[in-house]
């Protein structure tokens, strides 16, 4: 089991002060006051990961720019680092090729994980 302990965890309602997660696989099982002995120590606020329902790009990059699996890892790493751990790739309208080409990098990047 993994344990992290951070002086500052956002569980989604409420801000706790030095608390440990504890984790089973991709499972948190519970949350325990005080910094556990042998946890991993976090610095900062560890909190649940952001969903972002609507990304055009990011990182530099416009995905109508560019409708590449590159494009899709550029942009997923430049949101990673802001606390995304979920996106939906999504095209400014735009002609019909760019719009095939986009649904076929996100059918490649899924296949790629």
């Amino acid at each position: 089991m993994l344990q992290l302990a951070a002086t500052r965890i956002f569980t989604g309602t409420e801000l706790l002060h030095d608390a440990t997660v504890h984790i089973d696989g991709d499972t948190i099982m519970r949350i325990t006051p005080g910094i556990q002995p042998g946890a991993s120590r976090l610095e900062g606020l560890l909190a649940p990961g952001l969903v972002d329902v609507q990304v055009n790009g990011g990182g530099g990059v416009l995905f109508n720019d560019a409708p590449t699996v590159d494009t899709l890892w550029t942009i997923t790493a430049a949101h990673a680092r802001l606390g995304v751990t979920a996106l939906m790739a999504t095209l400014i309208s735009d002609e019909r090729s760019k719009i095939v080409a986009a649904i076929e990098a996100v059918t490649l990047g899924i296949a790629e994980g």
